[in-house]
């Protein structure tokens, strides 16, 4: 077997979930960078394994292993209070809820950002964050499922149309907030909202009457979309969509 290509049976044993401890263990030392950035990465590498990696002189590796959910808590909570690794631990599902807490007051909105982004951060941290100065953090507080619905409501008036299309994409956005939003004076808003595929079918009739054609089209596509409505987009005066419609049309029917 030629070098090359023993290099790369090693990475990807080094990537692959189903490899052994034993053979992970090993490829964590390999001197090859690569290699041991895909140990990193490893959704199954062993927290022991990547407690050693959390020492690596290379930053990358460190960076994967502050991100990786099989990282000990110790060393997410150490990772945390590096400059340079913050951003990576603020989106770690495992990182402790005290540790969020303390980095949705970071600085850096990068860090916030991630925290606002990530799953598992607490509500009443995700309504701290609703506040931020940062539009951008505000947008992926919208946009998290964790997100109270209160807060949702809140951010669904927001005058940044980017947090409202956000909300309108939410799992978890009230019916009533869905409703208020498909009259929003931004098409973009209506347009994801058309394909959410939470949004209910009462307000995908009336969004499938919109005057913005790729509302329409969100509509076509949402799989929540009663068929009755797909057979009346068959005749949408753009062509393009009643085609679509058509194709969509079928592939339902044959549901039933």
């Amino acid at each position: 077997m030629k070098i090359s290509e023993y290099r790369s049976s090693k990475i990807k044993l080094a990537g692959n979930p189903k490899t052994p401890k034993e053979i992970l263990e090993r490829l964590s030392k390999d001197k090859d960078i690569r290699i041991r950035v895909c140990v990193a990465e490893n959704p199954n590498t062993p927290p022991e394994i990547l407690a050693k990696l959390s020492k690596d002189e290379n930053k990358d590796i460190r960076r994967l292993v502050a991100r990786n959910p099989h990282s000990p808590k110790e060393i997410l909570i150490e990772f945390s209070k590096e400059k340079e690794m913050k951003a990576e631990v603020a989106l770690n599902i495992k990182t402790p809820e005290e540790v969020l807490s303390r980095l949705a007051e970071d600085e850096n909105y990068v860090v916030r950002l991630r925290v606002a982004l990530n799953p598992k951060t607490p509500k009443n941290v995700l309504s701290k964050l609703s506040k931020d100065k940062n539009d951008a953090v505000k947008e992926a507080v919208a946009s998290n499922p964790n997100t109270p619905k209160n807060i949702l409501a809140i951010l669904s008036k927001e005058s940044y149309w980017r947090i409202r299309k956000s909300v309108a994409l939410n799992p978890h956005t009230p019916k009533k907030i869905f409703e208020k939003l498909a009259k929003d004076k931004e098409s973009r808003v209506r347009r994801d909202l058309a394909k959410n595929p939470y949004t209910p079918k009462d307000i995908l009739v009336k969004l499938s009457k919109d005057t913005d054609v790729f509302v329409r089209w969100g509509v076509a596509k949402n799989p929540n979309t009663p068929i009755k409505v797909l057979n009346q987009l068959r005749n949408d005066k753009d062509p393009y969509l009643s085609h679509n419609a058509q194709v969509y049309y079928n592939f339902r029917a044959l549901e039933f």
